[in-house]
């Protein structure tokens, strides 16, 4: 369950291409631009599998009810960015255990998904309730929900969770050989 809940969180937002560590075993031997390009490729397999996770899954949340009620046209702009900003994914490290395998730890950080349901995030969008109807078809008060949204989550409490996924490259490719 754990790692389904982990790479549930994977889909949303990843910020890979920051500064991570990388480390070597030292009975390796591995130039620097085998060590660069072998990141760069894991880097990417990483970031296409989370486009299309995050693809799937706003599919699925428009076909199950997750938004009941709402407008199509409300729910593909709240999607078009909210996934994004609630939760960001990063490269901690790669660790080549050997020249083809490689253990790459993530850190998951999200915030408080109450950021909705109170009424400081309702008065920020000039309604008096948490209760009031937002019509989030209006571009005016879609600039106003997406900025109040983005203040309120950099307000939130976050939480962060660590995972790792272990690759191996086969045939000069590297795939993902396991969720931890």
């Amino acid at each position: 369950m754990k790692r389904l809940i982990f790479l549930f969180l994977i889909m949303f937002n990843i910020t890979l291409f920051s500064q991570y560590k990388v480390y070597v075993n030292p009975n390796i031997e591995i130039k620097k631009e085998e060590l660069d390009k072998n990141n760069i490729q894991i880097e990417e397999i990483i970031s296409l599998g989370i486009k299309r996770i995050i693809e799937q899954t706003k599919e699925q949340m428009l076909l199950d009810d997750t938004f009941e009620g709402a407008k199509q046209e409300e729910v593909e702009f709240f999607l078009s960015f909210a996934m994004e900003e609630a939760i960001k994914i990063s490269i901690e490290s790669i660790k080549y255990e050997t020249k083809n395998r490689a253990r790459v730890n993530l850190a998951v950080q999200t915030v408080d998904r109450e950021i909705l349901s109170n009424d400081k995030f309702s008065k920020k969008l000039g309604f008096e309730t948490e209760d009031a109807e937002i019509d989030l078809t209006d571009k005016k008060i879609q600039e106003k929900f997406k900025k109040a949204y983005i203040e309120g989550i950099k307000e939130s409490k976050k939480n962060t969770e660590y995972g790792e996924i272990i690759f191996e490259k086969i045939n000069e490719e590297w795939e993902i050989q396991m969720l931890e």
